[in-house]
């Protein structure tokens, strides 16, 4: 028989989750976890829904409110409206309990997972974290813009930079400045979104590659690791 535990003493870990716990119904913590992500990727609310309730009734409420604050980040993150209400409803559900101390019904918890299973689903905050996790670790880096170097910092200052140089060029925002001066990676990044849109997919797929590849510079086709 599986290990089960209504009501855990303590937040799961990585591999107590994995390895120990089970829902009030037998099913691997890890995998019901897994499953309603995939639920709500896909917008398959009734799954949804019924895995939201083995974890209340299992007792898992801290930990599916901390996991559902990740995982609208990953699945809605262009969906900033979204982001926020769910942290707002988990504070609800916190108030409406007493600290999640009383039994109750999954209302609260229903109401977030339907919300997000009909959200519009993007994953470009998870593939542009993604991106710079392997970039970094294969030593990509950039140069700091010069821009950068004014009147708020230590360089700045004993380079003489003044308020008229900052309101000159670097309080400019975006379409405001010479196009010729713009980083050309959002150039590449507005093309790449505008071939991308109608598969609903994110442009940091396109332009630099990404997960366990090498990230590639889609002007040329040359690597961008080690560009310094």
């Amino acid at each position: 028989m599986p290990n089960r535990r209504s009501k855990p003493t303590k937040e799961p870990d990585d591999e107590e989750m994995s390895f120990v716990l089970h829902t009030v119904h037998g099913y691997r913590l890890d995998e019901v976890m897994s499953d309603l992500q995939k639920c709500i990727r896909r917008g398959r609310e009734k799954e949804a829904v019924f895995l939201v309730r083995e974890l209340i009734d299992s007792g898992f409420v801290r930990y599916f409110w901390r996991r559902m604050m990740i995982i609208v980040s990953e699945e809605c993150s262009n969906d900033i409206a979204l982001c926020a209400h769910i942290g707002q409803l988990a504070q609800n559900a916190e108030l409406a309990t007493s600290g999640f101390t009383k039994l109750r019904n999954s209302i609260i918890e229903t109401q977030a997972v339907i919300a997000a299973c009909r959200a519009p689903k993007s994953r470009e905050a998870c593939d542009a974290s993604c991106w710079a996790y392997y970039a970094t670790k294969a030593g990509y880096r950039i140069a700091l813009h010069p821009l950068s170097i004014d009147m708020h910092t230590m360089r700045g200052k004993q380079l003489h930079r003044t308020m008229e140089d900052f309101r000159r060029e670097g309080r400019l925002v975006a379409g405001e400045q010479d196009p010729s001066k713009e980083p050309l990676a959002r150039n590449d990044f507005a093309s790449a979104r505008l071939r991308e849109d109608e598969r609903r997919t994110s442009p940091w797929r396109s332009v630099y590659g990404w997960y366990g590849s090498r990230p590639t510079d889609r002007r040329g086709g040359r690597s961008v690791l080690g560009r310094r």
